[in-house]
């Protein structure tokens, strides 16, 4: 009766087993499809209320969705309408990935794409190369010559990683930004864009390299000077 038992109780667990790696094999057969849907979805870079589903499987799918990514970015080469251009950046902005990197420096270096498609393209330099700001297009196109671009400031930032971005992009989009800064060709906002995202990465470059602040030592209290004792004084009065 007992050795009944305990085939009957190795053969539930064994069940259980197979069961739950059968349910693991599925969900990830399911997530797997629900990311190919979605790459689908966000490469055609025109997102919409009813997909926004498709958009937030960015942070689930990661390097998958890379591709696709970098696809919906370089649909906004021709794009002037900056609701669009908006809404599409505001769904990737935190989405780090090489691919979406490279199709944002495409577009920023080219003169043939919108000068608007060119600033948000900047925009999302930044905001691939820095944690806790959020690059806003009015700030990015109204920067002269001698102005200090603004940015605006942003906490507990969720950032998903796709295809890691090579140490020398930091350089890459410094390299870029000064260019087009100085391009006296340029339309006057990518001018503009140029010079925020040049002063946003020199700023870093100053707080990354300044050495930490140190509160000063403290230094000892000087010591106090000999007190004379009540007997003391008395003494020296009863001697006068």
């Amino acid at each position: 009766m007992r050795s009944r038992t305990m085939i009957t109780a190795a053969f539930i667990v064994l069940s259980l087993g197979v069961v739950g790696a059968a349910r693991t094999d599925a969900q990830a057969g399911h997530t797997a499809h629900d990311c190919s849907k979605a790459a689908r979805i966000v490469a055609r870079g025109h997102p919409v209320k009813k997909e926004d589903w498709a958009w937030s499987m960015l942070l689930v799918c990661g390097a998958q969705d890379s591709e696709a990514a970098h696809d919906a970015w370089l649909q906004q080469r021709s794009v002037s309408d900056t609701v669009q251009l908006e809404a599409t950046y505001a769904r990737l902005w935190s989405f780090r990935d090489a691919g979406l990197f490279d199709a944002a420096a495409s577009i920023a270096a080219d003169a043939a794409a919108t000068p608007q498609s060119r600033v948000y393209s900047m925009m999302m330099l930044l905001a691939q190369l820095l944690d806790d700001t959020y690059p806003t297009y009015d700030f990015f196109i109204s920067t002269g010559p001698f102005d200090v671009c603004r940015q605006s400031s942003v906490a507990d930032r969720t950032i998903a990683v796709g295809t890691p971005l090579p140490s020398s992009d930091r350089q890459r989009a410094r390299t870029l930004a000064k260019s087009l800064a100085a391009d006296e060709s340029a339309p006057a906002i990518v001018r503009s864009a140029g010079r925020c995202l040049d002063q946003a990465l020199w700023i870093d470059d100053q707080v990354q390299a300044a050495k930490p602040i140190r509160p000063p030592s403290r230094q000892p209290a000087a010591p106090l000077g000999p007190r004379r004792s009540g007997s003391d004084t008395t003494r020296a009065g009863n001697q006068s």
